[in-house]
């Protein structure tokens, strides 16, 4: 299993104790409609043999009686054909109301997984902390959604479409179904106890939209957009964007760097493809406790020890010193950006935490 199908798996609803598979729905609703068209077959030859009546007066009378109308008989019954119509109606009754209950019980557990599953997804969004909001679940969305996933970020989606609705139900991600722009759908995801919002609206105005009523509702809280020009770019950074990223923009560039620089295009998907992981590059904040604060790059062996290299430190005050010297020291509150294999991550990250 793939991390991101075993980060998905978390997320999917364990069956109720007491629903059954479809199949087992369906079965006895489908005997009983069997069990109907038998027995109306076999009544309407046992008119036509004990009564001599055509095949269709012998059709008219099991309709007539099978469906409890009451009209007056095709011909008067001999004592053979009154016991037949006798028989037919207890078994008639019988079958409808055993298909009348297994179509009711259909709808009705159908009808209680749907609002029970709901529910549940509901209590789940409501637990959720520091977990990021998508709002759209088209093509980006579904990108961005397999990444966080594969990170094991925490998410919630919010998508109105009918399809993509489906989709997330499939692949039972926590979504809520409304419109972006709508403070109410936004709040309902989590917007007051979420660390991020990603906006992959297909329309620019939308996720301008969306980030006024995300910074509105909380100054702090971080913001990501998708622009498709450069006009909309400049519209979402007024709005309160923390930052702005054109999918157009970074397709053309990767590909004009196929052509002039392509070994380190390949280096590039080599760090970042989702499918190896042979590498990854990260991020670990040092904290005031953390046993690396206030040490140089060479006396924390990061690279002896973990097999890391040190891309960059990122200060508390927000500058990005590249490349760093053995000598750079690491202040408490900064955050170092590392380069290396992902088991060599995950270990350095739980050393220094």
């Amino acid at each position: 299993m793939t991390n991101v199908q075993a980060a998905r798996a978390r997320h999917r609803e364990p069956p109720l104790a007491a629903s059954v598979s479809p199949a087992r729905h369906g079965g006895p609703l489908l005997v009983g409609l069997v069990a109907i068209f038998a027995l109306a077959s076999a009544a309407t030859a046992g008119y036509v043999i004990i009564e001599g009546w055509t095949v269709l007066e012998a059709v008219y009378m099991v309709v007539i009686t099978m469906s409890t109308v009451g009209f007056r008989e095709v011909h008067p019954l001999s004592p053979a054909g009154r016991a037949l119509t006798t028989g037919l109606i207890l078994t008639g009754v019988a079958a409808f109301a055993y298909v009348a209950a297994s179509g009711f019980r259909l709808m009705l557990e159908g009808e209680l997984r749907r609002v029970v599953g709901r529910r549940r997804m509901d209590k789940e969004i409501a637990g959720l902390r520091n977990h990021i909001i998508v709002c759209g679940y088209g093509r980006v969305g579904q990108e961005v959604c397999r990444n966080l996933l594969a990170d094991g970020v925490p998410l919630v989606v919010v998508e109105q479409d009918d399809e993509q609705v489906r989709l997330l139900g499939e692949e039972g991600l926590p979504f809520v179904r409304g419109d972006a722009v709508d403070e109410n759908t936004l709040l309902e995801a989590g917007l007051r106890r979420a660390r991020g919002v990603l906006l992959t609206l297909s329309y620019e105005a939308d996720n301008v939209y969306v980030t006024l009523i995300a910074k509105e509702c909380r100054q702090d809280i971080h913001v990501i957009a998708r622009s498709v020009s450069e006009a909309g770019e400049r519209r979402l950074k007024a709005a309160g964007a923390d930052r702005v990223v054109s999918p157009e923009r970074i397709g053309a560039r990767s590909m004009s760097n196929s052509v002039s620089r392509p070994n380190a295009v390949d280096f590039t998907d080599i760090v970042t493809a989702r499918e190896s992981l042979s590498l990854e590059i990260d991020e670990q904040r040092i904290s005031g406790e953390s046993q690396l604060a206030g040490k140089t790059i060479a006396e924390c062996e990061i690279r002896r020890n973990y097999g890391l290299i040190v891309v960059g430190i990122l200060t508390a005050d927000g500058d990005m010193l590249f490349n760093p010297e053995p000598g750079a020291r690491i202040e408490a509150d900064s955050t170092l950006i590392i380069l290396g294999e992902r088991d060599a991550v995950q270990r350095f990250a739980a050393d220094v935490s």
